[in-house]
């Protein structure tokens, strides 16, 4: 039997290359696609060209709307798609290999929530290799590392119904949608990696940030917290995280530790015993923080 796959778009703008990336799922081998695509309020040819392609294509299905931007725009499709054995995530300027999601389906096949995750190899507008990506981070796919950082390519995630149900109980505050559905697999169920790209991420001028210099990711990461985007909402997300769902002792400790570290300042030290906060990115979290004050009762807590 072929299975079924949902995958969730959301454009925006995306005129130049939204046709590439619709021929590439549509052309999928060995599962069966239904495309949900959520413009969110383009004001090119985007939508001309989405209603082109639904015109002509039975399993494309468009959800019109406002502005939301690309996370809740995103989510809004997690939370209105249901009944399928499979999900994805699809970017509007990528090109995907045709076994794609045959590969990703079969790696999902556990009675528990799953995420399946993959390499990404990038290319240029001439579809030229420029990085072959990979995880250079020791810890990777562990769940105190999922809290902390959003390592893994959105682009590359498929998962099976049971996440599914799980992503949409969640109601809490989000940084992206791909972070928050890594979180809540992590945190419920198993993330699967993929060492082989069957994805070709494309780099253009309207989204460089995802493959820039070294120095690039810390100039982008230092004006992020300057200017308090994250402000908070990580501690926000473990809490929420708690709230929702039913842990193991392990995971719901160190998710307690993580979203009330600001208030109770041991919990930050005991959070520095494992071994994923052990690096430069969550002591960087903590000095940005104006870390803690002490009154003269020697009450500490910290201010975000």
């Amino acid at each position: 039997m072929t299975r079924q796959v949902c995958v969730l778009l959301s454009t925006y703008n995306g005129e130049e290359y939204i046709r590439t990336q619709l021929d590439s799922v549509l052309n999928q081998e060995d599962v069966e696609v239904f495309l949900y695509i959520r413009d969110d309020g383009s004001k090119d040819q985007t939508r001309e060209i989405l209603h082109e392609y639904a015109k002509n294509n039975a399993n494309i299905f468009l959800v019109e709307g406002k502005n939301l931007g690309f996370v809740q725009s995103f989510w809004t499709l997690v939370k209105e798609t249901r009944d399928y054995a499979f999900y994805a995530f699809c970017d509007q300027d990528d090109i995907w290999d045709k076994d794609k999601l045959k590969v990703a389906v079969g790696s999902l096949m556990e009675n528990k929530p799953m995420l399946y995750t993959s390499n990404v190899i990038s290319v240029n507008n001439d579809m030229e290799v420029l990085k072959e990506k990979g995880f250079p981070f020791e810890g990777v796919l562990s769940y105190p590392d999922a809290l902390q950082r959003p390592v893994l390519p959105g682009c590359t995630f498929v998962w099976n119904n049971a996440l599914h149900i799980e992503l949409q109980k969640y109601s809490g505050p989000q940084v992206a949608h791909d972070w928050t559905t890594y979180i809540i697999a992590s945190a419920i169920g198993k993330v699967v990696y993929d060492s082989k790209s069957h994805i070709r991420y494309r780099i253009h001028g309207n989204n460089a940030i995802g493959v820039e210099s070294f120095l690039g990711k810390v100039s982008h990461k230092m004006h992020r917290f300057i200017h308090n985007d994250y402000k908070n909402v990580k501690s926000d997300i473990a809490q929420a995280i708690l709230d929702i769902y039913s842990l193991d002792e392990y995971k719901q400790k160190v998710t307690m530790y993580f979203a009330q570290y600001r208030k109770h300042p041991s919990y930050f030290f005991k959070l520095m015993h494992y071994k994923e906060y052990q690096n430069l990115n969550f002591i960087f979290l903590l000095i940005t923080r104006k870390v803690y004050r002490c009154n003269r009762t020697s009450n500490c807590f910290f201010k975000g």
